[in-house]
């Protein structure tokens, strides 16, 4: 006979008191709270990044946005063109008027009024800088000959580089000059001109490696003030190269070969000429003030090559 397992029966359950009910509904009744708050800041977090989305705006397509670059820097480019075509017609009406000043006192032999009275126009030192440009800008010419206003010339020399940039690859170069006629107007840049009219010169000539003969030049001065648009200074002009000049060669190939010598020897030479010219153009005692303005001659039917 085979025993019946031994078995001890389990404990009965405690009674429930009320305070066990109570904390057990506290412990519902916070999860049920914990839920809806979650539930109510998933929510506030998903309308919130509605609204966030809602405000931004579209980014634009790559090619929507080069093709407004390329309109903007095409809008940039018409004005500059303008700009520079703007200064054209300025420079040619001023220098119309310079060829005619010069023609009409050229004919009349313009000179000094008596009684002699100092120049009205005080010329810096040759060689020096006024506020980053020469101390006069000087033109030599013959007595037939049509000549640029030299002030006229370097700012048509920037028209002219400003429209190349227009017609190549690089019109971005093209607008930096026409900015520089927006914030410098050519009125500004036109100020005082120098003309020396020739009326005799003699060409330098080198007659060995280490000697020469000087040059020389006269004629007549003439100081165009753009204010008041005529000339008014005029004196009688002589000079001569220096006696003794100073040249250094740059290179090896200088030194060896007397038939690359040669052209530069004869700059060095016509540079000093002109160097001369303009200490002796502000030499003193040599210009002083002309007469009222001269009748204006027909313009000239050509124009020097820039």
């Amino acid at each position: 006979m085979v025993p019946a397992p031994y078995r001890i029966a389990s404990p009965p359950e405690p009674p429930r008191t009320e305070e066990a009910d109570s904390y057990e509904q506290m412990l519902v009744t916070e999860r049920s709270r914990d839920r809806r708050t979650g539930a109510l800041l998933a929510l506030l977090a998903l309308t919130l990044a509605a609204i966030g989305f809602s405000s931004l705006k579209p980014r634009k397509p790559a090619p929507a946005a080069a093709d407004e670059a390329r309109q903007r820097l095409e809008l940039r480019i018409a004005r500059a063109k303008r700009t520079v075509e703007d200064a054209r017609t300025r420079i040619d009406e001023a220098q119309d008027r310079f060829a005619r000043d010069l023609r009409a006192a050229i004919d009349a032999e313009l000179s000094p009024s008596e009684p002699l009275t100092a120049c009205p126009v005080s010329l810096a030192e040759p060689g020096r800088l006024v506020r980053g440009r020469p101390s006069f800008p000087l033109a030599v010419t013959d007595r037939g000959a049509v000549t640029w206003s030299p002030s006229i010339h370097r700012v048509w020399q920037d028209v002219g580089r400003a429209e190349d940039f227009f017609g190549g690859d690089n019109p971005s170069a093209g607008i930096i000059y026409a900015e520089a006629f927006e914030t410098s107007p050519i009125e500004a840049r036109l100020v005082l001109d120098v003309v020396l009219v020739r009326t005799k010169h003699k060409v330098p000539i080198r007659t060995s490696p280490t000697t020469y003969e000087p040059g020389s030049v006269d004629g007549i001065a003439y100081v165009y003030d753009w204010r008041e648009r005529r000339f008014v200074c005029a004196g009688e002009v002589h000079a001569t190269n220096a006696q003794a000049l100073e040249y250094s060669f740059n290179d090896g190939l200088d030194a060896k070969s007397w038939q690359v010598r040669e052209p530069r020897l004869d700059a060095t030479l016509e540079d000093d000429l002109e160097t001369q010219v303009a200490r002796a153009i502000t030499a003193p005692n040599v210009l002083y003030s002309t007469s009222g303005a001269l009748p204006p001659t027909p313009p000239p039917q050509t124009r020097p090559s820039r």
